[in-house]
């Protein structure tokens, strides 16, 4: 009786080591690198704005740079000088009518002749241009339609835009990433994918990077927390940063051909998926307090100044925890080079407030991440570089 009893919880423990994603590579790299901080970066926000904007461009002009944010309340673009933090206008779109665009989650503005705005629940990209007409529109995902190779189905993702997840323009090509919630029984490695690539030629769509093989073998609740795909550009790639999963995936846009490259944090030893089968959503108490105290990966930048990438992680949580209390994960920055070496890793304050993380860019200056504090009529940026030893 007592052989058994060990027996069985040796298969427990084998079952539950099993069912983890761990970081293999985690103590074999050494850590060059230290924060340096550059200090606070404000912009003044009008009484229709909440600091919250999750959709956010740096706009480069002959003549000035741009910070720009979507306002989903008036369905407007905001534009700042960047230096000065001065407001300088907005494009404001209508929802209905000739040149109604819906309620826009995204855009990528080009040229005052050329602004894309996408919107979610249409799944509908529109041209425009800086006097709000529509130019043009194209429906990327068409749930009629339904995909059959080599024996199953694909699972196509639909385009979801945020500051780390956003539009963005390469030679003839659009780029986004998206998804579908949930967690599907016929998910593999091969029909699930992530990234969307709209040709301007032809007006084709292209779907390419698929989850990492750990998504279709266990459970990641099937939302925001670990089925977003984040992802940035460099001049021929796509970098996608899944949150479950301690690699990068490199995707060239010129050859088609993906890499996979270490980008795991020292910190984060495992990351545990949820203990239950595939299938209907679980419940919401359950699943996010799973989430606050279990490890993450998410937002990842290239930084075109310096050649580096920065991939954002959070930490569990210390403490406990409560449906509905804000809660304030500790986050690290994973600093890689230009071929996607493993450079060092820092973390963040733990004095500030990374509530919305996900809005994060680069600039000459640094690397931005916004921050909630009291004051809710200005939107806060911390800016940080790193000091990187070269030993």
């Amino acid at each position: 009786m007592k052989k058994y009893f060990f027996y069985t919880i040796f298969c427990l423990c084998i079952s539950c080591q099993a069912s983890s994603v761990i970081n293999e590579e985690r103590d074999q790299y050494p850590n060059r690198c230290s924060l340096a901080s550059n200090g606070i970066k404000e912009f003044p926000l009008d009484d229709e704005t909440s600091y919250i904007a999750l959709y956010q461009q740096l706009i480069y002009t002959d003549t000035i740079t741009y910070f720009s944010f979507l306002n989903t309340h008036n369905n407007s673009i905001y534009f700042y000088d960047f230096h000065t933090s001065e407001f300088k206008r907005r494009i404001s779109y209508q929802r209905e009518g000739n040149h109604g665009v819906g309620n826009i989650q995204g855009y990528h503005y080009v040229n005052e002749d050329s602004i894309f705005v996408y919107a979610y629940w249409t799944q509908l990209l529109f041209l425009t241009d800086s006097k709000a007409e529509v130019i043009d529109k194209w429906k990327l995902y068409d749930e009629t339609t339904e995909k059959v190779e080599i024996g199953h189905r694909i699972i196509y993702p639909v385009p979801y835009l945020q500051t780390s997840t956003p539009l963005q323009h390469i030679g003839n090509k659009l780029t986004m990433t998206g998804f579908i919630i949930g967690e599907y029984s016929d998910e593999t490695p091969e029909n699930r994918p992530t990234g969307i690539l709209f040709n301007l030629n032809d007006y084709t769509i292209e779907h390419v990077v698929n989850y990492p093989e750990q998504y279709s073998k266990y459970n990641w609740a099937g939302g925001f927390t670990y089925r977003q795909p984040y992802y940035t550009l460099n001049d021929s790639s796509m970098a996608i940063s899944f949150s479950a999963d301690h690699y990068i995936t490199e995707y060239s846009l010129h050859t088609g051909i993906q890499k996979r490259h270490y980008a795991g944090s020292r910190e984060i030893k495992e990351i545990k998926p949820l203990q239950a089968p595939k299938g209907p959503r679980i419940d919401p108490e359950e699943e996010m307090t799973w989430y606050v105290y279990n490890s993450s990966y998410f937002s990842i930048c290239y930084d075109k100044y310096k050649k580096l990438y920065y991939r954002l992680a959070h930490l569990p949580l210390i403490g406990d925890y409560k449906l509905g209390d804000k809660f304030r994960k500790p986050t690290v920055v994973i600093v890689l080079d230009a071929d996607f070496k493993y450079v060092g890793e820092v973390r963040l304050p733990d004095n500030l407030y990374f509530e919305i993380a996900t809005n994060c860019f680069v600039t000459e200056d640094g690397f931005y991440i916004q921050v909630t504090t009291d004051d809710e009529n200005k939107m806060t940026f911390y800016c940080c570089n790193f000091l990187i030893d070269e030993k």
